[in-house]
């Protein structure tokens, strides 16, 4: 039997401190390790440790939103939000943004947003469709090539600041007692989530 991993939930944390009391689980040749379940398992971590101050110049109206404006930044960094302060005349003309990167250099100067225009119906197909359906909600379905809008962007780095690091949670073997538990999941709740793996 290969080595396998199980998500185990309990509804009392009682039952779930005495399943890792008991440590190593053996039936014959198998052996069941039973260990808290933790965010971490099955991730590599890495840190962001520049938070930046980014305005972006050509952004339309419309698709100031967090996740389009996402579109212009490498994989490695996330927005975290629109600052909607604007204290000069001049940044009244973009849209700003603080995002967390691991390099501020690793930011573009420019860019091209690229957003896909939305389905139009004729008036024709309206009358059709709702005489066919009644009142029901369009369907967005397309029957010809999707269109795109292009929108060249400027980026300016406006501020830029290390972050201290911060030590990451480690995570041992734990007996009973008070364990790490996800989110509200602590001693007393229920939602308990264990991981248990199970190795011939």
């Amino acid at each position: 039997m290969k080595e396998a991993t199980f998500l185990l939930r309990f509804e009392r944390p009682d039952h779930r401190n005495m399943a890792l009391g008991r440590g190593l689980l053996a039936a014959g040749r198998t052996q069941i390790h039973v260990m808290p379940w933790t965010r971490q398992f099955g991730a590599a971590a890495s840190k962001l440790k520049y938070r930046v101050r980014v305005c972006l110049e050509g952004i339309p109206s419309h698709a100031a939103q967090v996740e389009t404006i996402a579109k212009l930044f490498p994989s490695s960094a996330f927005v975290e939000i629109i600052d909607t302060e604007t204290p000069t005349e001049k940044e009244k003309a973009c849209v700003c943004v603080w995002i967390w990167t691991v390099d501020p250099d690793g930011i573009a100067k420019e860019g091209v947003l690229r957003l896909e225009e939305p389905v139009e119906f004729t008036e024709e197909f309206h009358n059709d469709f709702y005489t066919r359906l009644g009142n029901m909600e369009i369907p967005e379905i397309r029957n010809k090539a999707a269109a795109m809008l292009h929108y060249k962007v400027l980026i300016h780095i406006d501020q830029a600041s290390e972050q201290p690091a911060s030590r990451l949670l480690q995570v041992e073997e734990c007996g009973p007692g008070p364990l790490l538990s996800s989110g509200p999941a602590v001693e007393g709740t229920e939602g308990t989530e264990e991981h248990m793996q199970e190795r011939e």
